[in-house]
């Protein structure tokens, strides 16, 4: 019932804080258009401009692992994760195609929980710092690009804790600066200490 669910959590809680682990999936949207890439190979030719690949705004998944420190109801995160743009190879237009994109984010997050008994709702703000590489094909030689970008995102969600030592947390994020434009996440975990 609630109210033992209620009185499990209350009888875990530490005084002053605790530590969460977990392992989510997220996808989203993000716009790569305004993303400046630079070549990240030695050659020099006919593959230096990426700029009419119109990469635009695409549709991104992935999974993350990270860490939460938890401290009077303040939420500091660290965590890294991977995300898969779904890319259409064939948008160039130009005769080249797109081999490989790959994107690896450091996400930096800071917030605020409410200190409810089980599902407590937050706010954070996170920072992504992002590299992208990209590989593209003219179907003779191939090229590879690189971008180091940060994105600024405002989160909300709610975690509950369905019994003790673990967490379920659900969330929606809008892109405020960076490539990131909307996503959502899932994430189950454990709490400790």
């Amino acid at each position: 019932t609630v109210a033992e669910v209620q009185e499990a959590t209350a009888k875990a809680d530490i005084p002053g804080g605790h530590l969460e682990l977990g392992l989510g999936f997220h996808g989203g949207q993000r716009d790569y258009d305004e993303v400046p890439f630079t070549r990240a190979d030695a050659e020099v030719g006919d593959l230096d401009d990426v700029s009419n690949l119109a990469l635009g705004r695409q549709t991104v998944s992935g999974l993350d692992v990270g860490g939460r420190l938890v401290w009077n109801h303040t939420r500091l995160g660290l965590a890294y994760r991977r995300s898969f743009p779904e890319l259409d190879k064939d948008r160039t237009g130009s005769g080249l195609a797109i081999t490989r994109f790959a994107s690896h984010e450091v996400r930096l997050s800071l917030g605020f929980e409410a200190p409810t008994p089980v599902a407590k709702p937050f706010v954070d703000l996170t920072g992504d710092f992002t590299t992208l590489t990209l590989t593209v094909d003219d179907g003779q030689r191939t090229a590879r690009w690189r971008s180091d970008v940060f994105a600024l995102s405002a989160v909300g969600g709610v975690r509950v804790e369905p019994a003790p030592y673990t967490f379920v947390q659900v969330s929606g994020e809008y892109g405020i600066t960076g490539p990131n434009t909307w996503g959502a996440q899932l994430t189950v975990g454990a709490r400790f200490l």
